[in-house]
């Protein structure tokens, strides 16, 4: 059984290992996708807007020159003119058919004029019907035969080369309008995207990277604590078997013990009924112990059961008074109720729990008190019953009334060193308390006493409420 929890666990450890890699290889792989494609997508839709910038120029030059398409002077006024309107226009071109050839005779390179050019890609650009133009970039020209007839990639510049075919006015054509334009505008906003986005890259992955470590580290934090609940059950499991099993054995020594001091043995001498007296008090202890260990067990196991009902605390007070006062007097305190002074209502609780929670509140009151007396009382306040049990004690200090409730806590001073105890009862007496709406309190000065406030919604809100 216990290999194969270490080798569960071992599987565990693993397992969040590789999964904390493959997301920290992930994410930052996902970031990058995306920032590739975002970027791509916007200089292709760049591209596309300066495309359609270029068929556009080409569209309305053609609109303007159908009466001039015979006049190159006229023609290259206006070629001068749309060049120097445009910083992204790097040349322009017309082209005239001549045999099997094109003639440039209008250009804004002068050098290109009269110059004869023989390419596959004019003939196919004259061929496209009115309106229609070729259009083609840098990098598939270069793919193609590395230049294009006079289009030359300029300083390794990307552009856009358009070609569309001149009509006159009586539908005939005449020559080719060749345009480039410049992808620079482009090409930097690419770089200056890049540049930003490696930024961010770069800040969001070292982020995810972190943020997954600290994740990792989250996670065995929780299996972690997972594993320390598993043993934290099995110790309160552990706890409640051994405290079943001890009581029986207990219970049948206090037993045999008390008859033996009441003679059923027959008689005995002084010094055994002192052995058998301290017998009887460990037995007690032991026996106590026990119970508040059982007790602690059911409250975190939530196995306690409640008999809640309305009743009027007055007779439990006065039990718990008769049980403790021989406690009291053989310290030689004063035990007292005052019962007469304030009236009570009924409170809805659970009887034995309410007489389990005053027998320890006033039980410790009585502990802890050397001189004086502990007095019991109790007032009606905003709707609900306090019980008070006052004493004239040693008191506390106030660190040592934040602490009060912990589990195994015990007020550490040389007079409390004499005083037998578990440090569980006012931790159980909190628990039930809140199991039954209600609310405790500690109030302790060093040198002068403590005063419990035990309080209880009255019965009465408890009926209108659930009636609503």
């Amino acid at each position: 059984m216990k290999e194969k929890r270490a080798q569960h666990a071992f599987s565990d450890v693993r397992f969040q290992l590789a999964y904390g890699i493959f997301l920290m290889v992930l994410i930052p792989f996902l970031i990058i996708f995306n920032t590739v494609f975002i970027i791509n997508q916007y200089n292709k839709n760049t591209d596309i807007a300066l495309q359609r910038q270029a068929l556009l120029l080409a569209r309305m030059f053609s609109a303007t020159t159908k009466n001039n398409l015979q006049d190159t002077f006229a023609l290259q006024g206006i070629l001068d003119s749309v060049k120097s309107s445009s910083p992204d226009i790097l040349s322009l071109h017309i082209l005239a058919p001549d045999s099997d050839e094109f003639r440039v005779v209008a250009s804004t390179v002068l050098e290109n004029i009269n110059t004869a050019i023989n390419d596959n890609y004019y003939s196919i650009a004259f061929h496209q019907k009115e309106n229609n133009a070729l259009a083609t970039d840098s990098v598939k020209l270069a793919q193609i035969n590395g230049k294009i007839g006079l289009e030359l990639v300029l300083d390794e510049k990307r552009f856009w080369l358009v070609s569309m075919p001149l009509y006159d006015s009586q539908k005939n054509k005449i020559a080719l309008l060749s345009i480039q334009m410049s992808s620079m505008v482009v090409d930097e906003l690419t770089n200056s995207s890049w540049r930003s986005s490696l930024f961010s890259l770069a800040l969001s992955t070292l982020i995810a990277v972190l943020f997954l470590a600290a994740s990792t580290r989250l996670w065995g934090y929780a299996s972690l604590y997972k594993k320390i609940r598993q043993v934290d059950a099995m110790k309160d499991e552990f706890i409640s078997i051994a405290s079943h099993e001890l009581r029986t054995p207990i219970t049948a020594m206090r037993g045999y013990v008390a008859m033996m001091l009441d003679g059923s043995y027959g008689k005995i001498t002084k010094n055994v009924r002192s052995g058998l007296e301290r017998v009887m008090t460990s037995t007690k202890r032991l026996a106590g112990l026990i119970e508040d260990l059982l007790n602690v067990s059911r409250i975190e196991q939530g196995r306690v059961i409640l008999n809640m009902k309305s009743l009027n605390p007055k007779n439990v007070i006065g039990e718990v008074v008769g049980e403790l006062e021989p406690v009291a007097q053989e310290k030689h305190l004063g035990l007292e109720y005052s019962s007469s002074k304030s009236k009570i209502e009924n409170i809805y609780v659970d009887p034995d729990k309410l007489k389990e929670i005053l027998l320890n509140v006033v039980g410790n009151g009585i502990k802890y008190t050397k001189h004086g007396s502990v007095v019991i009382s109790h007032e009606i306040k905003d709707y609900s019953l306090e019980i008070k049990v006052k004493d004239t004690g040693i008191g506390m200090s106030a660190e040592d009334q934040g602490r009060l409730f912990e589990k195994f806590f015990r007020v550490q001073n040389d007079y409390t060193k004499g005083v037998v105890g578990t440090g569980l009862g006012l931790w159980i007496t909190k628990q039930l308390v809140q199991m039954m709406k209600g609310k405790i309190y500690i109030e302790s000065m060093e040198g002068v006493g403590s005063q419990a406030l035990v309080i209880f919604p009255l019965a009465k809100t408890i009926t209108s409420k659930k009636s609503k």
